[in-house]
């Protein structure tokens, strides 16, 4: 009889050890999903701020560009209107010069024209490269922001997750605990 005492009260023992086991190991998975959670909540969090720091550059790049842009074309116009009123008054006064020197004005004309061109040409050169930036940072800066609505939404989601893992867990611990 004793023998068959010690028999069941090492098979309750073991089976007891089992269970005790089987709950630890539920634990540990249930803290791991809460760990797996919070890891995917900032995870998303640092693809929020690299986003905010995308709508950033691209409306500091965007608007820095348009500044310049627009510098430049007061630059052009500025430009213009000096050249003309070089090339006007030249003009006027050719008529009363004498042969030579009228000689001399026109080649003195025509090598301003060209240095006009050149100049000209930089600034418009200028313009389209600004413009280009200035479009890159605006499609920067929409395309944080898209992303940027999108990321909110998955942290939303992830924190409800953890916040459901985190639930489970501690219904898993009460459980457990009252057994």
């Amino acid at each position: 009889m004793s023998k068959t005492l010690s028999i069941s009260l090492f098979i309750a023992l073991f089976t007891g050890a089992n269970l005790f086991g089987q709950e630890n190991d539920k634990l540990i998975k249930y803290r791991e999903k809460v760990d797996q959670a919070a890891a995917n909540t900032a995870k998303i969090q640092e693809m929020i701020a690299a986003c905010e720091e995308d709508i950033r550059e691209g409306t500091s790049l965007s608007k820095s560009s348009g500044k310049e842009r627009k510098a430049q074309i007061k630059e052009e116009k500025r430009l213009t209107k000096s050249h003309n009123k070089s090339v006007s008054n030249m003009t006027k006064n050719m008529s009363k010069m004498d042969r030579e020197d009228r000689d001399e004005a026109k080649i003195e004309l025509k090598n301003m024209k060209e240095e006009y061109k050149v100049e000209r040409k930089k600034l418009a050169t200028s313009i389209r490269e600004n413009t280009k930036l200035q479009k890159k940072g605006d499609s920067q800066a929409a395309k944080g922001k898209a992303n940027l609505k999108k990321n909110k939404q998955k942290l939303k989601d992830a924190k409800a997750r953890e916040k459901m893992a985190v639930n489970k867990l501690k219904e898993a611990e009460k459980r457990y605990s009252s057994d």
